[in-house]
């Protein structure tokens, strides 16, 4: 007997499906990889805070603080998920 007449046939149309299908079956499961990451993104604040440009620097991050705040108040950063923004100062040793 052949394949054929088994029902066996493979044919290109057979192992396109196939691979349609184990490719839906790895986009559907991305989801739950993207959800195990951290909600939260650092970014680092470098401003001079003591000397001659102290005023600069304060009000530097003031601002570098307001821009945080308000991003967050609108959702966060969207396309990861709605991530929340945390302004990390840079400190000295």
């Amino acid at each position: 007997m052949k394949a054929r007449e088994k029902g066996l046939d493979v044919n290109r149309r057979a192992v396109l499906r196939g691979l349609g299908a184990a490719g839906a079956v790895s986009v559907l499961g991305f989801p739950a990889i993207v959800r195990g990451q951290v909600k939260e993104i650092k970014i680092g604040s470098i401003q001079p805070m003591t000397g001659v440009l102290s005023v600069v620097g304060k009000t530097t991050r003031q601002a570098n603080q307001l821009a945080v705040d308000d991003i967050n108040a609108s959702g966060g950063i969207k396309s990861m998920g709605g991530a929340k923004l945390v302004l990390v100062p840079a400190t000295r040793k």
